[in-house]
């Protein structure tokens, strides 16, 4: 889940991340990604959407879901 909203993030920005605070977003979505995935029993079925992603990053205070 996490490299795969990484991947996304990538792909949607043309891969061109030209501030540090792009890479940073896409970095913090990928994290609240994981996060979710972890959450749920099985490999498919676990990966969340992108309206859980943005609940998620809405309800949690941005230090908290940082890319060590």
């Amino acid at each position: 889940a996490f490299m795969a909203s990484l991947l996304a993030g990538l792909l949607d920005c043309r891969m061109q991340t030209e501030d540090e605070s792009g890479l940073r977003d896409i970095l913090r979505r990928a994290c609240a990604a994981g996060a979710l995935a972890a959450t749920k029993k099985g490999a498919m079925s676990s990966l969340p959407d992108r309206g859980e992603i943005d609940l998620l990053l809405q309800s949690v205070p941005e230090n908290q879901l940082q890319p060590a």
